[in-house]
């Protein structure tokens, strides 16, 4: 299911894609656009997960008799939570 490569793939893969058969090393400037690249690439999954895995909750201060629009609020946590750090190796 996973679809982000490690860091170290990614890399090697993009030295491969940009120079084929080369034995030099990538200049700064590729290795920042490879590094936003791979960030956003993990960005773009943590708000996809987040998207699926929200939960919601009464509010707190939520009595049964006036119960409205206004009732639920996002578990903040199930954001916080629904991309695991460890995912990006």
């Amino acid at each position: 299911m996973r679809t982000i490569p490690p860091a170290e793939t990614f890399i090697i893969n993009k030295l491969d894609e940009m120079q084929p058969n080369e034995n030099r090393p990538p200049t700064p400037k590729q290795v920042e656009e490879w590094m936003i690249e791979f960030a956003k690439m993990h960005v773009t999954e943590a708000l996809k997960q987040a998207s699926e895995k929200v939960t919601m909750k009464l509010r707190y201060d939520v009595h049964e008799l006036n119960m409205n629009d206004d009732w639920m609020e996002v578990n903040k946590n199930s954001i916080l939570t629904a991309y695991a750090l460890d995912d990006v190796e």
